[in-house]
């Protein structure tokens, strides 16, 4: 039996890349309609667009929920946290997701666990350690830093040390650099918006156990990455540079912005949002950077990487116009040909429309079924 399938629209789900042009999608909120009582994992091939819906096996599947983390070690994909869907309680769960077997664990952990919170962020460190940082609930947000231990299932809370911690904070964007620098930008608390970044140090934590905090200064309320929600991505080998996109400041953004880190991590080089149509901003050095671009001069200043990522999302839009205005085109077809023998069905003979076997309850059955799909949605029926 196939499992392709649609990917349902998502909020607050994880991704993972795991390889060539393909990725896991975990959980996430969705609308009433699409909701279960059990997380689901789809695998997306974005070189075809094919979704795939993954089985689960298991004892313990977790309930299903948004504003967890993810993260891949080697075929495992191991979840934290997050919010229930169905009844809004945060959790501090661990449950690991073998992607061979299809098989769900609910692991069993030593020490102290964090605290249970969503919209926390989370990376894998030399391919056994997991760190979370920060999160929150509606009450409280945290800037704590706590490690798992994968080979010995066991949480401990590092020493962190420095000139600064960042404020405690949810819905920021974090990439693991090259060097072990966990870099921390955005987010927010129940007080206000944090327009800011920093360098989490991470070399020494599987020799001493210990990390440092590195403040990188402030971002600028006005450029992409002070904001929530953003998904961001290294972009060179030599762990300089960095690439966010979206996020949400009070409305939804459509935005690339690269993020440039020198070698010693202590600050922030320029910082271009581009913005499809719109100059670019000032850097985010203490206000010095380069001026802001006029808007006709903004494709000749983009990124190579930028431009190159813009034009295959452009791609990828247009592929999917165009095949979501053909299925359009089938269910209204669809649509019309069930209206079609919904006007001739006392002509034909039973066997026509349900088969003979079904009988007289099945064709009045069939007589009832609405149109469905894209045109109850365009009728507003659905």
């Amino acid at each position: 039996q196939s499992n392709k399938t649609v990917l349902p629209a998502l909020a607050a789900a994880s991704y993972l890349h795991v390889g060539g042009f393909k990725c896991v999608v975990v959980g996430g909120h969705t609308k009433p309609d699409d909701r279960t009582e059990d997380m689901k994992v789809y695998k997306v091939d974005l070189s075809t667009m094919e979704v795939e819906r993954c089985d689960a096996f298991g004892e313990s599947i977790p309930s299903a929920r948004g504003g967890h983390a993810s993260v891949l070690v080697r075929s495992q994909v191991y979840v934290f946290g997050g919010e229930e869907t169905n009844t809004k309680k945060l959790r501090n769960d661990l449950y690991v997701y073998d992607l061979h077997s299809s098989t769900w664990t609910l692991a069993e952990t030593k020490g102290e666990p964090p605290s249970p919170r969503s919209a926390h962020s989370m990376t894998v460190l030399d391919g056994k350690y997991i760190v979370v940082f920060g999160g929150g609930s509606v009450s409280r947000c945290f800037n704590d830093v706590h490690v798992l231990d994968t080979q010995s299932l066991e949480w401990f809370e590092p020493e962190v040390v420095g000139e600064e911690a960042p404020e405690p904070r949810a819905g920021h964007a974090s990439v693991l650099m090259s060097g072990n620098r966990y870099v921390i930008i955005g987010g927010g608390n129940n007080v206000r918006a944090c327009p800011d970044a920093f360098v989490l140090d991470l070399s020494a934590l599987s020799s001493e156990g210990s990390g440092r905090w590195v403040p990188l200064g402030d971002l600028g309320a006005d450029l992409a990455l002070s904001c929530e929600g953003a998904t961001i991505v290294e972009t060179d080998a030599k762990g300089t540079r960095a690439l966010a996109y979206g996020g949400y400041d009070g409305k939804y953004l459509d935005r690339l912005c690269t993020l440039e880190i020198g070698g010693s991590g202590r600050r922030p080089a320029a910082n271009t949002a581009l913005p499809a149509k719109t100059a670019v901003p000032a850097a985010a050095t203490n206000g010095q950077g380069p001026p802001a671009v006029p808007a006709a001069d903004v494709a000749a200043a983009e990124d190579p990487v930028v431009a190159s990522l813009r034009a295959e999302l452009a791609q990828v839009k247009e592929r999917l116009k165009r095949e979501t205005q053909a299925k359009m085109r089938l269910e209204v077809e669809n649509a019309e040909l069930r209206k079609a023998l919904a006007r001739h069905e006392d002509e034909l003979p039973v066997s026509t429309m349900v088969g003979e076997a079904n009988g007289k309850g099945a064709q009045q059955e069939h007589a009832t079924e609405g149109g469905g799909g894209w045109l109850s949605y365009i009728a507003g029926s659905s």
